[in-house]
């Protein structure tokens, strides 16, 4: 069943007292390894399928808006006063926190 997308089990099946103390071991889980603000939003979830989804939609949102901040940094830099290894050790930098699945085209680190 791993990495299959299982939904919950009706309270009325044979096996749902079994599930539903599984689920909830996993949502302590879970819970456990989550701190903070990013708490409150898991806070009021029944299944951990629930809180998962949740805290995905979270860390898309910022993940996106950081790639976001990240090439508009890149397109934005300027060498200026900085030596030029300093300016190319800032576009790599940039390049790298972009991660190595995003595509950079060249005329973007000139």
């Amino acid at each position: 069943m791993e990495g299959e997308n299982v939904a919950a089990l009706d309270s009325a099946h044979k096996d749902f007292p079994t599930w539903e103390q599984g689920a909830s071991r996993v949502l302590y889980c879970l819970m456990s390894c989550v701190h903070g603000k990013m708490l409150d939003y898991i806070r009021d979830v029944k299944t951990p399928k629930g809180a998962w989804e949740n805290l995905r939609k979270i860390f898309v949102a910022s993940t996106t808006a950081l790639k976001l901040q990240l090439r508009e940094e890149l397109n934005s830099i300027r060498q200026r006063d900085m030596l030029v290894t300093d300016y190319t050790t800032k576009i790599k930098e940039i390049c790298e926190a972009l991660g190595s699945n995003v595509m950079v085209d060249e005329y973007e680190m000139v």
